[in-house]
């Protein structure tokens, strides 16, 4: 059921600038030929002024949030206000401007990217990523939280399975029991591609995993491994699509670094839909603007947009 109260969770990208180029990334295609935007921590402010019913806020987007030399800033001012706050890095970035200790006592959660249990797979999806360089990333993360406080702050590796990994993560139970890891979340690679026209999204379909026996299967197997590590593990429910189940339109909205509001982490590109500007609107003023209430009403009828039926 479509609920029309102002969302609670938006997921804000503090930076547009990212060093890789992943495979199944849409980055390039909608930043591409415009300037790269980064979020101060003083515009942050003006965002969390603008959405005050906001209890839980993801910091992330399409870029690398540790490019952004505010992010240990923006943590403590969401910790301060009580807003519950996670980051997702790529782990290929030292920024000397943030400081570790600082976003592990004001964050909820870091997760890590990582597509694959070895150097070659691992850099062959996260083309630009060092694989070595990751794994020193990671550690020096849990050694500084070894050394400070207890596990307040939880440590995680995100996995997208494709085509292109689906033999080569079984390994990643072990590395991460090694590198201080507490959690292990598994993903079937989505579809951030709009058109069906589009050679990424023809690419992306090639390589996405589309044999549902074989990831469950995985899932069994490494659930077992992280059991007998004392690891927690998560993964999504395999089922028929249900539109009218998407979580976005209910509760949730995307904030690009710009401060565009988007329907979405998979429908994000303001040229191709925004409902308005979260640093010069107040998300009360978008949430239920005609344009946005147009959209969740499409949910509501069972009428989906365009780039919603092209959503995997």
């Amino acid at each position: 059921m479509i609920n029309d109260s102002l969302p609670i969770h938006l997921q804000i990208e503090p930076c547009q600038i990212c060093n890789l180029n992943c495979l199944a990334c849409s980055i390039r295609n909608v930043h591409k030929g415009k300037d790269r935007c980064v979020l101060s921590k003083e515009e942050f402010e003006v965002l969390l002024t603008h959405a005050p019913s906001v209890k839980d806020i993801s910091l992330h987007g399409l870029g690398e949030p540790f490019y952004n030399n505010d992010l240990s800033k923006i943590a403590i001012l969401l910790n301060k206000k009580g807003i519950v706050a996670k980051t997702v890095t790529n782990g290929n970035v030292v920024n000397p401007n943030i400081d570790n200790k600082v976003m592990l006592e004001n964050m909820k959660e870091i997760c890590f990217s990582i597509d694959g249990d070895n150097k070659n797979t691992y850099e062959t999806i996260r083309r630009g990523g060092d694989f070595d360089k990751f794994k020193e990333v990671v550690s020096s993360f849990s050694e500084t939280r070894a050394k400070s406080n207890p596990k307040t702050c939880l440590l995680s590796f995100n996995c997208v399975i494709s085509e292109k990994n689906i033999e080569y993560v079984s390994g990643l139970p072990e590395l991460a029991k090694e590198l201080g890891i507490d959690k292990l979340k598994f993903n079937i690679m989505g579809q951030f591609f709009y058109s069906k026209s589009d050679s990424n999204y023809k690419m992306v379909e090639e390589i996405r995993c589309h044999d549902e026996s074989s990831f469950l299967l995985l899932m069994k197997m490494l659930r077992n491994e992280c059991d007998k590590l004392g690891i927690e593990m998560s993964y999504p429910p395999i089922e028929e699509k249900k539109y009218f189940d998407c979580f976005w339109p209910i509760r949730a909205a995307f904030v690009t670094a710009e401060g565009y509001v988007t329907p979405c982490n998979y429908r994000m590109n303001p040229e191709v839909i925004n409902f308005g500007n979260l640093l010069t609107q107040t998300l009360d003023e978008i949430w239920f603007s005609k344009e946005y209430l147009i959209f969740r009403d499409s949910f509501k009828k069972s009428k989906y947009y365009d780039f919603c039926l092209t959503c995997s």
